[in-house]
């Protein structure tokens, strides 16, 4: 309702970008989310729901470029650079995407989620020791984890 009376209101774009996700019509969500980018570029939760459908629709390209402006304003979060990695590996890109992987665990090491990305990638390109010394990096945190989880009781 509020669009129809006051199509450029940000606040009703966003809000109707969300309700198109929850009801997973992914198209349509990237069509509102884009018209609020548009209207204040660079936020970082529209930018966010906008990868989110984005991934669900396949569109790696686009996706890479939106990956690429959440990294620019949020330079510290190495799940971007993750994310941009695997893109950039599986694009035919290994020597950038393994580069990429490499960075974000260097700001993180502690990233189950690298460690995790960085066996697989390695494995594919066939450095299978180097492979084998990730995943158990891989597996160490994850142990750690569930002792923390038992510490904690969740």
């Amino acid at each position: 309702m509020s669009l129809s009376v006051k199509p450029d209101y940000y606040d009703a774009q966003v809000a109707m970008g969300m309700t198109y996700q929850r009801f997973e019509k992914w198209e349509e969500a990237v069509n509102v989310l884009r018209k609020a980018d548009e209207m204040k570029p660079d936020n970082y939760e529209v930018l966010s729901a906008l990868a989110k459908s984005l991934m669900k629709l396949k569109r790696t390209g686009e996706l890479e470029q939106v990956y690429l402006r959440m990294l620019e304003l949020n330079p510290e979060e190495h799940s971007l650079l993750l994310y941009l990695g695997q893109i950039a590996f599986y694009d035919g890109r290994q020597e950038e995407g393994l580069k990429k992987i490499e960075k974000a665990l260097q700001m993180n090491e502690e990233s189950v989620m690298g460690w995790n990305l960085y066996s697989s990638v390695l494995e594919s390109l066939g450095r299978k020791e180097d492979a084998h010394l990730a995943r158990e990096n891989y597996k160490l945190l994850m142990d750690g984890q569930k002792k923390l989880h038992r510490f904690w009781g969740y």
